[in-house]
């Protein structure tokens, strides 16, 4: 749609390709695809994603996991920046 900018970005990290697909609609919802692509051997122990946020502002997301999602969902850790 002509309301929808998509940014992409690739990368590696040690033996794993990294891209990232991002969508960003009209209205500021926020699409994100992350693909992670072992090249060889490769063991992922863990996985974070910070995005820093002012707490003034964060009161105003609404986090989904694609099916449902409530405004409380995975905000309660959102820390003051």
């Amino acid at each position: 749609p002509a309301d929808v900018v998509v940014r992409e970005a690739a990368g590696t990290s040690g033996p794993v390709k990294v891209a990232l697909k991002t969508a960003t609609e009209f209205d500021g919802m926020q699409r994100c695809d992350l693909t992670l692509t072992p090249t060889g051997t490769a063991e992922v122990t863990g996985l974070l994603l910070e995005i820093p946020i002012k707490s003034q502002y964060a009161t105003f997301l609404l986090p989904s996991n694609g099916s449902s999602a409530t405004a409380s969902t995975g905000m309660e850790s959102c820390a003051a920046f």
